[in-house]
């Protein structure tokens, strides 16, 4: 639990910082915000999951709670995959089983996905347009 509060605190404590996430529409966002603060946060994140799973899992599995955990970490997975915040492959040998089973999980759905012909469908069009 400590070094679980300690991230999350992070995670926080850089929600809530003006110069990383600026509420004023006049202030520019970091340079390094995708790279040093939304990567770093995905991080702590995806750490937080991997000591869940490992430390407390029959505990959560007891309260009846392990599938809300499970539904949580395949939207953290599918979000990451899908707009490219995916944490290092390293860190992601943690949960490597359940995450390589969620990545297929989203090749599949994407594969039938409306949104991929959509999105295939808006880049015809703008590669005739070029």
């Amino acid at each position: 639990p400590g070094y679980m509060e300690k991230c999350l605190n992070w995670i926080d404590q850089a929600f809530n910082d003006e110069t990383v996430f600026p509420t004023d529409a006049t202030i520019d966002w970091p340079t390094d915000f995708l790279d040093n603060h939304i990567c770093r946060i995905f991080t702590y994140m995806f750490r937080t999951f991997a000591i869940l799973y490992h430390c407390h899992y029959e505990l959560l599995v007891q309260n009846k709670v392990a599938n809300l955990l499970n539904t949580t970490l395949k939207h953290f997975v599918f979000f990451s995959i899908r707009y490219n915040l995916l944490i290092d492959e390293e860190e992601l040998l943690a949960l490597a089983t359940p995450v390589e089973k969620i990545k297929k999980e989203y090749i599949k759905a994407w594969n039938k996905s409306s949104i991929k012909r959509k999105i295939s469908q808006n880049a015809k069009k703008t590669l005739k347009t070029t």
